[in-house]
């Protein structure tokens, strides 16, 4: 199964990121937004295990988070991932309780690691979409920077979740397998 651990976000904020890609629609370029329903800040992915390992995988999380308060993050600014002549990724950051999502982050790479190694620092982000062509790369350039400021709202961090994920033609399908509340 493949697994990953995520924070999901809050029906109000999925409004606003609903205006942020109505705006990168608009621009008519080839992109795959991410689903409202499917918004979340991913925190560590573990990638295809067996099913067999879901127990420990748990007794890992939950490891990871011990100690771990809730906390409160902000997010602000849309960016991209790529260079400016071919963007990859489209996403919005999180300024707002950065640090605490970076030490969570770090955590769970930590207790995590056995079942897959992170190679890159944590850079915590909220993924909107990905770039599947250069159509209307130099419009969506211009969109992207137009909302480099643009200030969506905050939410508190009360509960990472181990999401179990089915890969489908019409896109993933995400299922909850746990639920770990923060201190």
């Amino acid at each position: 199964m493949r697994l990953f651990v995520a924070i999901d976000l809050e029906k109000d904020l999925k409004r606003g990121i609903e205006n942020i890609e109505k705006n990168i629609r608009g621009c008519g370029c080839d992109v795959k937004l991410v689903e409202p329903d499917n918004l979340h800040i991913t925190v560590k992915f573990l990638g295809e295990v067996p099913e067999s390992g879901v127990n420990d995988i748990e007794g890992k999380i939950s490891g990871a988070l011990k100690n771990v308060k809730q906390f409160q993050i902000g997010f602000q600014g849309v960016g991209f991932f790529g260079r400016p002549d071919y963007i990859r990724t489209i996403w919005i950051g999180i300024q707002e309780g950065r640090e605490e999502l970076v030490k969570l982050i770090e955590n769970m790479n930590k207790c995590l690691n056995c079942i897959r190694r992170e190679v890159h620092n944590p850079n915590p982000h909220l993924t909107i979409g990905r770039v599947k062509s250069g159509r209307e790369k130099e419009k969506l350039l211009e969109t992207i920077r137009e909302m480099k400021n643009v200030k969506l709202g905050r939410m508190p961090v009360k509960f990472v979740k181990l999401k179990k994920s089915t890969l489908t033609e019409k896109g993933p399908v995400y299922a909850d397998l746990n639920v770990f509340e923060l201190e």
